[in-house]
């Protein structure tokens, strides 16, 4: 990853600018049919922070990806078209400080998925666009408590008639901790309600929650790691939505000091 970053400050405002590009390459040692050995991908992104004064901070991001996946061909068969797309993101938001103590925070975002094969786009383009909020208080030194609500629309093309768009909108509370200099936990919990633009198809309500731990033994290394559970947009057609549990875990070691 490259990154190119500016940085401004006077008495009231403050802020930032990054641009970065991150190639990758993935090699499948074993694909199935339907896959390529190959694939590459191109990361371009833009985050945007500027405060126009100590209690009104903004925020702006943009990040672009396109992913080359060509058709797969064997014996002069195609046994599958070309899947690569691009996917652009954006999303910004505004905090407004009630006092060091206390804030409100609205979002909003949209997301487009296009394919470069006609007959892939007219079932799998993709859009999502949704906003939310969330309101935060420190309750004491070390621990602060949050209210959030969030909900996203997400819509696909249907050349077959097919209705896969829904809507999922959910709420939650959440702790935040600084247990010492060196840890810090938080976790959300609540419901998320799922209402399907498919008439066949049954409204659900499931529980939505995910939880983070940081520990940082010295200031030169920081381990993360987390866990969520909710519903969001299918990756397999024809499917609108799945399930979705996610682990993560993050190292990051700086091999000499930050100047910035």
């Amino acid at each position: 990853r490259i990154d190119v970053l500016a940085r401004w400050a006077e008495a009231r405002d403050n802020g930032s600018l990054v641009f970065f590009y991150a190639p990758a390459y993935r090699y499948r040692t074993d694909p199935n049919d339907f896959q390529n050995s190959d694939q590459l991908f191109h990361d371009l992104g833009l985050e945007l922070r500027h405060g126009l004064s100590e209690t009104l901070k903004l925020r702006f991001n943009e990040y672009f990806n396109y992913t080359d996946d060509p058709s797969v061909r064997e014996f002069g068969e195609t046994l599958r078209s070309d899947a690569s797309y691009i996917l652009n993101r954006i999303d910004g938001g505004v905090t407004y400080c009630f006092s060091r103590r206390s804030n409100i925070d609205l979002h909003a975002q949209n997301l487009i998925k296009r394919y470069s094969e006609e007959e892939v786009a007219q079932e799998s383009d993709e859009d999502a666009t949704g906003g939310g909020v969330t309101l935060w208080g420190q309750v004491s030194k070390s621990v602060g408590l949050l209210l959030t609500g969030d909900m996203t629309e997400y819509g696909y093309d249907n050349a077959e008639g097919l209705e896969r768009g829904f809507t999922a909108a959910m709420g939650a509370v959440g702790l935040e901790a600084v247990l010492s200099p060196n840890f810090r936990m938080g976790f959300r919990a609540g419901v998320e309600n799922v209402s399907y633009d498919d008439s066949t198809l049954e409204d659900q309500s499931t529980p939505y929650g995910n939880a983070t731990l940081s520990v940082a033994p010295i200031p030169t290394t920081r381990f993360s790691a987390g866990a969520a559970y909710s519903i969001r947009n299918s990756d397999v057609y024809p499917f609108a939505s799945q399930e979705s549990t996610d682990l993560t875990t993050d190292l990051q070691w700086d091999a000499v000091p930050s100047k910035l």
